[in-house]
């Protein structure tokens, strides 16, 4: 009861005229960044659909089930195994996107100016 009388007492207060902050006009740079983010994120999406088909259908999904057979001392275990050597090959196929869109981008734009080792 009280929640729902607090959200009654936020929701019915007044707005206050100083709530209302001007946003400022997007750059051209600021809208480039944008329109080619939108972009990558289809390539990503893409990507994230690929990858795992490729892998499946190309018989890389198979040589990792055999390696973690071998390894794996128990079902549970080798199950583990599968998924982190699953998800290390992902992570290596991703690799390149990722370090694109996490540090040469931002670099190209200005957005960033950390250097690759500190």
């Amino acid at each position: 009861m009280q929640t729902a009388l607090l959200l009654l007492a936020f929701f019915a207060a007044p707005e206050s005229p100083d709530a209302h902050v001007d946003v400022p006009v997007a750059t051209e740079t600021a809208m480039q960044f944008y329109r080619s983010g939108i972009g990558f994120w289809f390539v990503g999406q893409a990507l994230s659909l690929l990858i795992p088909a490729v892998i499946l259908f190309s018989g890389a999904s198979a040589r990792i089930r055999d390696v973690a057979k071998g390894r794996g001392r128990s079902w549970f275990l080798t199950i583990g195994l599968y998924v982190v050597m699953y998800l290390a090959l992902n992570e290596i196929l991703l690799f390149p996107l990722s370090a694109y869109l996490g540090f040469v981008r931002p670099h190209a734009y200005g957005l960033s100016v950390e250097p690759v080792s500190k």
